[in-house]
């Protein structure tokens, strides 16, 4: 039985950065419901707040099996992952051509997520893990 080599440190980037964006997700989805509830005690409806905090907390746990598979080898795992971050470039891109600046944040860390996932020495590791679970079957 080969052991599984070590992981690239470009992807060791891409899980922290992954881990940030599941926390700030799932506390944003929180938030979210909270200020809807907070709105509906008032008597006002915020169904777009409902919306973005469910939506947010999808995207937390969409990303959190994404990473931790990722964090195991799965290769596949990828494809979700850069689903989602594609989704939070294009939001980061809307929001920045809208006039807010702070939707940088967001894009950078998805653009960041997206080229290490996908760079050659990340990609040959995820084939390396690959071929040894199927030759340890």
């Amino acid at each position: 039985m080969a052991d599984i080599p070590k992981k690239p440190r470009f992807l060791w980037n891409a899980i922290v950065a992954l881990y940030f964006q599941v926390v700030t997700n799932a506390g944003g989805g929180v938030l979210f419901l909270y200020l809807a509830g907070v709105e509906a005690d008032h008597g006002r409806d915020a169904p777009e707040m409902v919306l973005l905090g469910y939506g947010s907390i999808v995207i937390a746990v969409v990303l959190l099996v994404g990473v931790v598979l990722v964090t195991r080898g799965v290769g596949w795992a990828r494809v979700p992952i850069a689903i989602v971050e594609a989704i939070g470039i294009l939001s980061g891109l809307i929001t920045l051509f809208s006039g807010v600046y702070t939707g940088v944040v967001g894009l950078v860390l998805s653009a960041l997520v997206i080229t290490t996932l996908f760079r050659r020495e990340v990609s040959d590791w995820f084939a390396t893990v690959g071929e040894l679970r199927l030759a340890q079957r």
